[in-house]
């Protein structure tokens, strides 16, 4: 007589925690990746908006030294 083997079903509720798993882990990696977006974004507003304030400074000095000359 010839025997069987039993074909195991994987457990409805492994699949869901191993699902869960997943999930919380694809969701912390969005969260690490949105806010090295914003520091990044963060960063280049500071470098930017530092270059506008010393190149307002240094056209005004330029401007206040030439009526100085007149």
């Amino acid at each position: 007589m010839a025997t069987r083997k039993r074909q195991h079903k994987p457990r409805q509720g492994l699949d869901t925690e191993v699902m869960r798993e997943i999930e919380r882990q694809t969701q912390k990696q969005q969260e690490i990746d949105n806010k090295k977006k914003k520091q990044t974004l963060v960063f280049w507003l500071i470098i930017i908006s530092s270059i506008v304030v010393i190149a307002v400074t240094i056209t005004t000095i330029s401007l206040l030294l030439g009526l100085v000359e007149w």
